[in-house]
């Protein structure tokens, strides 16, 4: 397992220190996140054999516009959902009666406490913050976007990087990665110190990941992928 190891004084924990043993590294940090405790005071320990990374496939079906309505639900904007006789689908639309003081984009806005409540709680995950700090109070600043968003997927995106030899980065290839699986490359020592330094679970995504091999990866000529323009793939 995976030791979290918190201590100090404030908040719903005790002075001293509290270790407790989770399956990932993400578990842990999202029981300390869920504990209010700043993650500043977090020490996440490596005990079993090997740290791992893992791929998860986020599947959301929820929208919130404006601080104001939430779309919450299976849905699809498509016939299969919407028809009526096909898959059995549900969704809940939320829009407070009364709005609240609120900011939008650097400027004074009405907003749903509601909606406001989910939104902040939501980015409050995302990035490794608690729910109460200021800078989630404007959600489509510039501020917001490169001083919270980028700035944390950029940290995320190295640490990763440095301390799993297989993450998919924009510059590598087919080559760099056979090279790295015949050097036998692993983890590298003092990859569970590293990942210390996390916050949330932002990262970029690797939008050119594997370019450079896009004729080696291209669909073969007798294939009905072949018609598909080839940017499609990229």
């Amino acid at each position: 397992g995976i030791n979290a190891e918190y201590g100090g004084g404030g908040g719903a924990l005790p002075t001293g220190s509290v270790t407790a043993t989770v399956t990932s590294v993400s578990s842990a940090q999202l029981m300390v996140q869920e504990s209010g405790v700043d993650s500043g005071q977090v020490s996440i320990i490596r005990e079993a054999d090997q740290v791992v990374t893992e791929q998860v496939y986020i599947h959301t079906k929820m929208m919130i516009v404006d601080d104001r309505i939430v779309i919450i639900g299976s849905a699809n904007i498509n016939d299969r959902s919407m028809n009526g006789d096909r898959d059995s689908e549900i969704a809940a639309f939320v829009e407070n009666e009364t709005l609240v003081d609120g900011v939008m984009n650097g400027a004074p806005y009405k907003v749903g406490p509601f909606a406001l409540s989910l939104r902040r709680r939501l980015f409050a995950h995302y990035l490794g913050l608690q729910q109460t700090d200021p800078r989630l109070d404007d959600p489509i600043s510039d501020k917001t976007y490169r001083q919270l968003f980028k700035s944390t997927a950029d940290k995320n995106t190295e640490i990763y990087t440095s301390a799993f030899t297989y993450m998919p980065e924009n510059t590598l290839t087919i080559a760099d990665l056979q090279k790295r699986k015949e050097n036998g490359e692993k983890l590298k020592p003092e990859c569970a110190h590293m990942l210390r330094g996390l916050r949330g679970y932002l990262v970029n995504f690797p939008l050119n990941f594997l370019q450079a091999d896009h004729e080696l990866l291209s669909p073969a000529v007798t294939s009905v992928e072949y018609l598909v323009p080839k940017h499609v793939f990229l």
